[in-house]
């Protein structure tokens, strides 16, 4: 019986060990969240970034959800100094056959020992009408 009861306790104590190694391997290196000037989230299709030692090539980041997302996992092997930019063509309040442009941009040295959490503003550039 005894040893019936240390072999459940070892057992159980194993699987709390796995379930705990399975939460830090989910944690990120770096997370974006995009705003407006107001502080409220945006919810965008895209985002990209681009490495400063190579900013010609500029890798982009979908939504996986239909109405877009404020926040985004940035690859965990992302390395060194990189700019991020965000850019959206939003609804204009005062006229539905306006669009209004916004865009932003942010650097950041990204450290992979570390979980990093950024915010990205964007603000408003010009409005197109049809």
């Amino acid at each position: 019986m005894k040893i019936g009861i240390l072999f459940f306790v070892l057992l159980v104590s194993a699987c709390a060990g796995d379930s705990k190694n399975s939460e830090t391997s989910n944690e990120k290196n770096l997370v974006v969240s995009v705003l407006n000037s107001g502080g409220v989230a945006v919810e965008l299709n895209s985002i990209s970034y681009a490495s400063v030692d190579a900013p010609a090539t500029a890798y982009e980041l979908e939504c996986d959800g239909d109405d877009g997302c404020s926040e985004w996992d940035f690859p965990d092997d992302l390395t060194g100094g990189i700019n991020i930019t965000a850019r959206a063509w939003l609804e204009n309040a005062s006229d539905p056959l306006c669009m209004d442009f916004y865009s932003g941009e942010q650097y950041i040295d990204v450290n992979p020992e570390v979980e990093q959490r950024i915010n990205v503003f964007i603000y408003y550039e010009v409005t197109a009408c049809e």
